[in-house]
């Protein structure tokens, strides 16, 4: 009997020693988050009830676990409260936070709102990062107490598209806010450019930039999400915005269901030592074929998640606290790869640590390197106190961005976004600035090794690339191919820089030296603000960039206008805001000149020109050092005049290019949507 009390106690000792010095490893996770935001009906692209019921019926049904993030309009929305109020007691609907501003919350805060149903998504209008600190309190205040009136509690999730420190750390110190979503990665749609972020997983905000993760939880910002699934290899230099799992953005280009499986499924199929994740997701202001997609999104999870035992859909504030209790702010590397739909040779790897974040691409058998980030905690979001002018830029520092500087570029160009898929750009002559690390790769000879912190890339056993949480190790074979003559402005500043530290066998090792000074990201934003803060500025206006674009010189009188557009350009070819209206000096009376507000995406300006009776005039524009002259028609309409286009042969001749001008921009609008 004593011996067997030995033994046990013997055996108990050795289990106790293996636990303490050989701590378990976590099962990997494999999360879907359903985050769907709801409108209600004023102004700002409304949402209906009708979306919104069907939602929640397709997901109480199917028993997922759904996020609703409610704007302020259908807080103050009998119908759309009596919705909700409905679904409050079922445990799988979470009820969060959309702080997208409307009228009624500016006004209801006590805030000064510029906007109107045309403009209203700009970022100056419809987010907080358009408002003074002051103001963005008095909103977050005022939009919180309604919540919780509708519902006795604040939200434990939010939804804003873009959104400043500040306001993050007020929702999560004052207001208990676990987790945010912002948008994907994506340049200048719907007004928001977020460029360089995290591609994929959730992540520890800096406590200065929502876009820039740290390495710690320093415990003043909520957990980042990012909205939908974006495709790994082809989301990048894309302005489509049609290269993700949400419905109406795949629909743009006539892609099926079958796109949106490929997109969730990749997903789930990351390298098995880590979690893997998904996100999807749909407002109820998207039309019903939208929301008839999107249920069958939510079906088909339904089905997996049955097949699939290890996979969990959770609400936004469960995968919160299970994110923090597994810690997973000290994961010190992810990767989220891969590869076309039809073609398993085009393949993309988005490596991500605390310090960098890394596009590694395969396209055309050549391996090369085509975006690195630099991440560092002392970078500052732009609007962490100033307001947005009209557009939101969110550009993280770059070494190299291969989708907006092709290499040996001798021009000042820098808004060709493109992808980097060498297939596609042979089409137009270009090569993306990338380092290129190996040519001719096979994929079957291609090996990927991911463990702990480190991601290794072999071929035929020769080592090409290892990535860590701070280190570059490439092979010496190593081609630079990023050079370009914009890029060269900035590269002189070292302010951060790929620099070769040691050799190792066949490899150099590289680490991102940043430059020791305060407030370094600000400056180089204003000193290289078309790399890094492209915001359309008050720069001086450049005559020999700027140019005037001919619509159509042929309008039909008293039906349709002549229409100019102005393009106003500084020296590097980049828009501008005009203070004052161009002067334009008409030869003839006419019956108006209208200049339109200026677009806030490409800055140009619609000059319209309208006249009741057949006339040609001369028309003058002149801006800052621009002028240009130009005849312009108003056409008799022959088809209704007959008789007096026959007594006015020239006349009738404006008519048919009129005729012909009309007809031909038809095509061209036709052509785009082939």
């Amino acid at each position: 009997m004593v011996k067997w009390i030995q033994q046990m106690i013997f055996f108990l000792f050795i289990l106790l020693f293996l636990t303490l010095f050989n701590p378990p490893v976590l099962a990997a996770d494999h999360t879907t988050l359903i985050i769907n935001q709801v409108r209600g009906t004023e102004c700002c692209s409304p949402g209906n009830v009708a979306n919104l019921q069907s939602q929640l019926s397709t997901a109480t049904k199917l028993s997922l676990p759904t996020t609703f993030t409610l704007r302020y309009d259908t807080l103050k929305n009998p119908e759309f409260l009596n919705l909700i109020k409905g679904y409050q007691s079922n445990a799988n609907i979470e009820w969060g936070g959309f702080l997208e501003i409307t009228p009624q919350l500016a006004r209801d805060a006590g805030v000064e709102y510029g906007g109107d149903e045309n403009n209203w998504y700009e970022a100056q209008f419809s987010y907080l990062i358009g408002y003074s600190l002051s103001d963005r309190k008095k909103i977050i205040e005022t939009y919180m107490e309604s919540f919780k009136k509708a519902f006795g509690d604040y939200p434990k999730s939010t939804t804003a598209w873009m959104i400043d420190p500040f306001s993050l750390q007020l929702l999560k110190n004052q207001y208990s806010v676990l987790i945010h979503q912002i948008t994907r990665e994506q340049m200048g749609v719907d007004s928001y450019t977020l460029y360089g972020g995290p591609a994929h997983y959730p992540y520890y905000p800096s406590q200065n930039w929502a876009l820039v993760p740290t390495s710690q939880n320093n415990g003043n910002m909520p957990i980042i999400v990012r909205q939908t699934i974006t495709d790994p290899v082809y989301n990048y230099g894309d302005d489509s915005s049609s290269f993700t799992s949400q419905p109406n953005d795949y629909a743009l280009r006539k892609a099926d269901f079958s796109y949106f499986e490929h997109l969730f499924l990749q997903a789930h199929a990351q390298n098995p030592n880590q979690d893997t994740f998904a996100l999807i997701g749909l407002e109820n202001s998207m039309p019903g074929e939208v929301q008839a997609e999107f249920a069958k999104q939510l079906n088909f999870i339904k089905k997996y998640q049955q097949e699939h035992q290890d996979q969990q859909v959770l609400l936004a504030k469960d995968y919160a606290d299970s994110f923090q209790k597994k810690n997973n702010a000290n994961q010190e590397l992810s990767v989220y790869e891969g590869q076309d739909q039809k073609d398993s040779d085009e393949k993309a790897w988005w490596i991500t640590t605390p310090h960098y974040q890394l596009r590694l691409r395969l396209s055309d058998k050549e391996l090369f390197i085509s975006d690195l980030r630099v991440y560092d905690d002392s970078f500052t979001d732009p609007y962490l106190e100033k307001s947005a002018k009209k557009l939101g830029w969110w550009i993280v520092p770059f070494i190299i961005d291969g989708s907006r500087y092709p290499a040996y570029d001798q021009s000042l160009q820098f808004d060709l976004l493109a992808n980097d898929d060498l297939n596609e750009l042979k089409r137009v002559d270009l090569k993306p600035g990338r380092l290129l690390i190996s040519e001719k790769i096979d994929l079957k000879t291609l090996k990927i090794e991911i463990s702990g912190s480190e991601f290794k890339i072999s071929n035929k056993e020769q080592i090409l690339a290892i990535f860590n949480s701070q280190k570059i190790a490439l092979t010496k074979q190593v081609v630079d191919q990023t050079q370009n003559a914009l890029l060269e402005q900035i590269k002189k500043d070292q302010a951060w820089q790929l620099e070769k530290t040691a050799s190792q066998n066949d490899l150099d090792i590289f680490e991102i030296k940043i430059k020791e000074q305060e407030n370094l990201l600000e400056e180089m934003r204003q000193k290289h603000y078309p790399l890094l803060f492209p915001e359309l500025s008050e720069h001086p206006l450049d005559s020999k960039n700027t140019y005037l674009y001919k619509n159509n010189r042929f309008a039909m009188a008293g039906r349709n206008p002549v229409r100019l557009v102005l393009f106003p350009k500084d020296q590097y070819g980049y828009p501008v805001t005009l203070k004052t209206e161009p002067k334009i000096t008409v030869e003839n009376i006419i019956d108006s000149v209208e200049v339109k507000a200026q677009h806030g995406q490409n800055g140009m300006l619609f000059l319209d020109f309208n006249n009741s009776a057949p006339l040609k005039t001369q028309v003058t524009i002149t801006k800052d050092g621009f002028t240009e002259t130009l005849n312009i028609y108003f056409a008799p309409n022959c088809k209704s005049d007959l008789k007096y286009c026959v007594t006015h042969p020239q006349q009738a001749l404006w008519y048919i290019r009129n005729f012909m001008g009309d007809k031909w921009r038809a095509l061209k609008e036709k052509m785009k949507d082939l």
